[in-house]
């Protein structure tokens, strides 16, 4: 039989060895704990990251950034004569 394990296959498992002596860390302690599982639910509330990619002047004075995630903010105001 390719691929798996024959019915007649036993697996010893020794659960008495120290972790420190099988070499698999430090201590050779061995815990369990019990506790209730839950699901956490992601939410997305607002826009991706971006960078400044451009910078735009309106006839008022405004000062905007124009940045990669396509939203525009206003950086402050020129004073216009």
């Amino acid at each position: 039989m390719l691929g798996g394990a024959l019915p007649e296959q036993k697996i010893n498992l020794d659960f008495d060895k120290v972790m420190f002596e099988e070499g698999f860390g430090k201590g050779g302690s061995k815990t369990a704990t019990v506790s209730k599982s839950g699901t956490n639910y992601q939410t997305k509330d607002g826009f991706e990251s971006g960078n400044i990619n451009s910078i735009r002047i309106d006839l008022d004075g405004s000062v905007r950034g124009v940045y990669t995630n396509r939203i525009q903010r206003h950086l402050g105001t020129l004073a216009m004569a």
